[in-house]
């Protein structure tokens, strides 16, 4: 008994693996850089959202001015945020924590009303935005 149970798993392992879905979407690797006023966003986050509203999108975090992201194929808005500190100005998060103030600092055209674009597809340059 205990073999033919060991079987109908093996049986059923088999089907699971040879039966692909097919909704799966098409992804490649979009790596490059990110710079603001000629210098690196030092940490930031680049999202890649479809123009198809049909489709997903991805993000990613910006870190010394690099990004790497595992992306859907396809037209895509680039929305590019990133935060600094605000020199000699702190809040309180909660009471008794301070921390330093941020500020985002890319304008709203490369995010909230981004013109930024790109055309995801198979082996890609690293691109620079």
């Amino acid at each position: 008994m205990r073999l033919h149970s060991l079987r109908i798993a093996f049986a059923v392992c088999i089907l699971a693996i040879g039966c692909g879905r097919s909704d799966i979407i098409p992804t490649t690797v979009v790596e490059g850089t990110v710079t603001y006023d000629g210098e690196p966003v030092q940490m930031g986050e680049i999202r890649l959202n479809p123009v198809d509203i049909n489709q997903s999108g991805t993000a990613a975090k910006i870190e010394g001015g690099k990004f790497r992201a595992d992306s859907p194929l396809g037209q895509m808005k680039v929305v590019i945020t990133a935060y600094r500190e605000i020199k000699g100005k702190v809040v309180e998060l909660n009471p008794g924590e301070k921390s330093a103030a941020v500020e985002q600092y890319i304008p709203t055209k490369f995010n909230e009303k981004t013109e930024l674009q790109l055309e995801v597809k198979k082996g890609m340059e690293p691109v620079t935005f």
